[in-house]
């Protein structure tokens, strides 16, 4: 998702800069500002934005115009307490515990582990821990509360050592191979470590 939005970018940048001589320099696929989605008036990049992101398109562009009508206070997400924060985020649609403990960490806040699939997978290997969906909420906090109050940084850090042994930098592993590294695509396929 995120490389989808961050690949869109560019584009969105092209249709807000009415001046084509304009001596600002190009973006290269940053994550687009909630400005660049709120103008995103050209259908061709919509339907892009749809057909990458599906049903979460909708949401993404009602809470970035929600900032750029400023119904939602950036400054107050980046200095309220992570628990005021991590609620707020929760009142929107399409805003779970994965996605808002993402958006946590994204501001500083790294108090909360994002668990999913891949968070359930690395603590079978890594913890040898039977976590489950139904478990997994305390098995993070067995694990990663001793990292206070940064949790997740403890995770990522973890998760990133976990995945670099077995295939190698990633910082040097081929983009195109990134969605052969987490757990939702197994089998895995053979990758060496470079």
């Amino acid at each position: 998702m995120a490389r989808a939005l961050c690949k869109l970018q560019p584009e969105l940048i092209k249709d807000d800069d009415n001046d084509s001589n304009s001596s600002k320099p190009k973006s290269v696929e940053n994550f687009p500002t909630s400005r660049e989605l709120t103008n995103l008036m050209n259908k061709d990049l919509m339907r892009e934005l749809r057909n990458n992101l599906g049903y979460r398109a909708h949401y993404i562009l009602k809470f970035a115009r929600k900032i750029e009508r400023g119904e939602l206070n950036i400054q107050f997400l980046e200095e309220a307490p992570w628990e005021q924060v991590y609620k707020l985020l929760m009142k929107n649609k399409g805003f779970g515990p994965f996605v808002c403990a993402n958006v946590l960490a994204c501001i500083g806040f790294y108090h909360k582990v994002p668990t999913d699939t891949e968070t359930i997978s690395h603590l079978q290997e890594a913890h040898s821990m039977k976590s489950n969906r139904k478990t997994v909420g305390k098995d993070v906090k067995e694990v990663y509360d001793q990292y206070a109050p940064f949790q997740s940084l403890a995770y990522w850090f973890e998760l990133l050592g976990g995945y670099e042994s077995k295939f190698g930098k990633l910082s040097v592993l081929d983009n195109s191979k990134y969605d052969f590294v987490t757990a939702t695509r197994k089998p895995r396929p053979l990758l060496r470590k470079q």
